[in-house]
């Protein structure tokens, strides 16, 4: 079968159809009016490195397919001290991060003895993914944009990374009134694979130019440690004396907020500064608090879990009830990696899962322990496998008009072999094993004895795990516990502390109160999303592999259940594309029908 293009591909005829538009190949082309357009490559030193290399916010005001980069929104500020007016902000700008985005520059300029100001705004839409990108924007100007002969323009960007050691930039923009129009383009280098180092140049050609007239710029960028940058770049220049000017770059990133300052060099002088602030950037932060021993109070995630159900997926909008396992396996592993945090506080009410993923969750919980992190967990109502999860808490509060139900574990079937015959319906079985016993319910009055050994088997294996994780994690005694269930069953709050089963007694709010008690004014953070993976697209280029999750849920059937069909065809999908690098099948079915167990086993 063909394989669909990969993203690079696709871009390719893009990139031809702009490097068309915007390289002028003839000279008819150089008779276009002149300074009609913001110049890309004297207008933007609020840009550090080059479009494609800077990315985010800031760089999509060039190239608006680089304002995919990046997971959630991000805002860019910038500013200089270039004022035509004393003690005034007279050059400033901003851009904003997403699939739609706007951007707006605002300077002002000397004129006939007095200061005009002409505001460039720009509104753009992109998409992609990290191995390329492509966006389109429509840029105005307002104020005295009559006065520069400012005209509309329209952008078409592209952003390619086909892997972590290259970055391949373009963008063209014209005027819809004139012949005007620039390209600019631009190349990053990361022979190391990562940010360590990053070389980067770009190259402008404007209506009037031919390829080899452009104006150039080059530079490195480097960040010794996560959070700090520094770098420079030299830009050709004919309103100087040298012919070119230095941009430095001095930046740090910190608690989600990024700031460079950016000073430029001209003919031996410190010309212009600009700094330019960005919020929630696609740049990992400094850490103070790992890099420094400093101190402050703890800091604990708040993981809100009231009457959410996990489970292996959820439906992609408006599904706020389901929370997916992996997502929540995500979070946990990035908490615990994270030095900033001193622990986790839970709220279980209501909560609800399957036993294989409480197991799982426990176990994920276990680990955050082992390393180090506190556990709270708050709950209300728990039965026997909601405690087994609750207990691994370090600290464990029960509402006080919640309860603990131990009710041990029973497992049973309906037998349907007399409602059959006084039906006058008959049912033959065909079990080719003895412990095959789906259908027994249709041909037998009562369990049989190879079933009931298996169920048997199944509960005593369920309840040791219960009972075993319940009595580690509290200290209490195996026979304490067995008692609770033989016995009492129904646990109040208060007697459930008396038994040692929970720590304290509460609603939410007092969880937290008696943290910040306890814990020296402990503050609290809901899950950040820095969490989900594909936040920093700019520690790394290009699309990484890929470990694909395929889950087989319910019997084993064709069309339900397991979908045999389905799922194997996708397996086999999965085989072709070479960007997945491994698949991890999740089966959690009873069993079923072996034909299409064996299609997925096959694929």
């Amino acid at each position: 079968m063909r394989m669909l293009p990969t993203v690079p591909a696709l871009l390719l005829t893009p990139l031809v159809a702009l490097l068309l538009i915007v390289v002028p190949e003839t000279a008819a082309a150089q008779d276009g009016p002149q300074g009609k357009l913001l110049d890309h490559h004297q207008d933007t030193d609020f840009i550090p490195q080059t479009a494609g290399v800077t990315a985010g916010a800031a760089g999509g005001f060039i190239n608006p397919s680089v304002w995919s980069t990046g997971k959630g929104g991000e805002l860019a500020l910038w500013w200089n001290d270039r004022s035509v007016r004393p003690n005034q902000l007279d050059n400033w700008g901003f851009a904003t991060r997403g699939w739609l985005a706007i951007a707006m520059n605002s300077q002002v300029f000397a004129h006939d003895g007095g200061t005009q100001r002409v505001n460039d705004w720009q509104i753009g839409l992109s998409r992609g993914t990290r191995a390329g990108s492509f966006g389109v924007a429509y840029r105005w100007a307002t104020g005295a944009d009559e006065l520069l002969g400012r005209e509309d323009a329209f952008l078409v960007g592209l952003l390619q990374r086909p892997s972590r050691h290259i970055s391949f930039g373009a963008t063209g923009q014209w005027s819809v009134k004139s012949s005007a129009r620039q390209g600019y383009f631009d190349l990053g280098l990361r022979l190391l694979g990562n940010d360590l180092l990053t070389l980067f140049g770009q190259y402008v050609l404007d209506t009037k130019d031919t390829i080899g007239d452009g104006r150039w710029g080059a530079g490195l960028a480097v960040r010794p440690i996560r959070g700090v940058q520094l770098g420079a770049k030299l830009l050709d220049d004919d309103l100087t004396d040298d012919g070119y000017r230095w941009v430095v770059d001095l930046g740090v990133t910190l608690w989600g907020i990024s700031l460079d300052g950016i000073p430029t060099v001209a003919d031996g002088d410190l010309g212009t500064t600009t700094f330019l602030l960005r919020v929630n950037p696609p740049l990992r932060d400094l850490k103070a608090s790992e890099t420094w021993s400093l101190e402050r109070s703890p800091r604990y995630v708040l993981l809100d879990l009231e009457n959410r159900v996990l489970t292996y997926q959820k439906y992609r909008y408006f599904d706020e009830k389901r929370l997916p396992w992996l997502q929540l396996a995500t979070w946990l592993d990035a908490i615990a990696a994270d030095g900033n945090i001193d622990g986790v506080v839970l709220n279980l009410a209501d909560f609800r899962t399957r036993p294989s993923l409480a197991w799982e969750l426990r176990a994920k919980l276990e680990q955050l322990r082992a390393g180090g992190k506190e556990i709270v967990i708050y709950a209300n109502r728990v039965g026997m496998l909601e405690y087994y999860l609750a207990s691994v808490a370090d600290h464990l509060v029960l509402d006080p008009m919640g309860h603990i139900m131990l009710p041990g574990l029973v497992a049973g079937r309906t037998y349907l072999k007399n409602l059959l015959d006084k039906l006058g319906l008959g049912f033959q079985e065909l079990r080719y094993f003895t412990h095959k016993s789906a259908v027994e319910v249709l041909s037998r009055t009562d369990m049989s004895a190879a079933e009931r050994e298996q169920r048997t088997r199944l509960i005593e294996v369920m309840f040791a795990t219960l009972r075993g994780g319940v009595t580690a994690s509290r200290g209490i005694d195996a026979q304490d516990y067995q008692r609770a269930v033989d016995d009492v069953v129904i646990i109040m709050p208060e007697r459930a502390r008396d038994m040692n089963l929970i720590d304290d007694v509460g609603d939410w709010q007092n969880v937290t109160e008696w943290l910040r008690i306890e814990r020296d004014g402990a503050r609290f953070a809901n899950v950040h999303r820095s969490y989900l993976p594909g936040r920093y697209p700019e520690q790394q280029w290009g699309q990484p592999p890929s470990v694909a999750v395929v889950y087989a849920i319910g019997l084993c059937d064709m069309d339900s259940g397991i979908k045999g069909r389905a799922t194997a065809e996708y397996l086999h999908k999965l085989v072709r594309d070479s960007r997945v690098k491994a698949v991890v099948l999740r089966v959690d079915s009873p069993g079923g029908d072996a034909l299409p167990s064996e299609l997925v086993a096959s694929a």
